[in-house]
């Protein structure tokens, strides 16, 4: 949902443009929208990557390659080439106001699922400033791109904004081959639900029980009891 309320009036055929850095999804055009009553059109270009020339050869540096009008690359010619730079374009949505817009008023998009646009996979930060917006109204266009006042963040799941792991906590020295306690502290980003589970991962430890006591503080929201498993350590 893309919402905000316009300072100057919107006329019909304005199209804001929404930039979403590490956003992905099949390009899509033309798609039409409605939202709150009115109509829209949006399209989404979400892979954009190729290969751009700097400069092109010529037949000479490159027996039988294509002219510098031809954009056309093969393997070959990519290796011949004297400058050559990859690119790779941020993803953006577009939205095209089929009707005039009045000032003032609560501009409301929603865009569906099915369109088709992924959120990126390394999460957004709240209020990430990469993501931007620009207008091209007559009477009023943003050239430069701003960002949003506010955007939610999403994590990844499961990801932890703190983790520690102490073997040195108790008074007895830990020795190699020798049962040992552990403590961990951690601290989850998103809300971990009920049936949830914490997994930690101790490559070349081993353990004779399958299941483990475990004291938890806070105790409450907590299963007390660990399972080991020896075949994935």
């Amino acid at each position: 949902i893309v919402k905000g309320r316009p300072v100057m009036a919107l006329q019909a055929g304005t199209t804001l443009t929404i930039f979403l850095p590490g956003f992905t999804g099949e390009n899509r055009a033309d798609v039409a929208l409605t939202s709150r009553g009115r109509d829209y059109e949006a399209s989404w270009v979400g892979v954009a990557e190729g290969l751009r020339t700097l400069r092109c050869s010529t037949a000479a540096e490159v027996p039988g390659a294509n002219p510098c009008s031809e954009p056309t690359l093969t393997l070959d010619e990519v290796l011949n080439y004297r400058n050559i730079s990859t690119y790779s374009a941020t993803a953006v949505l577009t939205i095209k106001l089929l009707a005039a817009f009045p000032a003032g008023e609560l501009l409301w998009l929603e865009v569906p699922a099915s369109l088709g646009i992924a959120l990126p996979s390394d999460g957004i930060r709240v209020n990430q400033p990469s993501l931007r917006l620009q207008s091209n109204t007559p009477n009023g266009p943003m050239v430069t791109p701003i960002s949003f006042e506010s955007a939610p963040g999403v994590y990844i799941i499961g990801e932890f904004s703190y983790f520690t792991f102490d073997l040195t906590h108790s008074r007895a020295f830990s020795l190699a081959g020798r049962s040992t306690n552990m403590t961990m502290r951690i601290e989850t980003i998103m809300t971990l639900s009920t049936m949830d589970e914490i997994t930690v991962t101790l490559p070349g430890f081993t353990s004779a029980r399958d299941s483990i006591t475990v004291e938890c503080t806070p105790a409450a929201p907590f299963n007390a009891r660990a399972s080991w498993s020896a075949a994935t350590h």
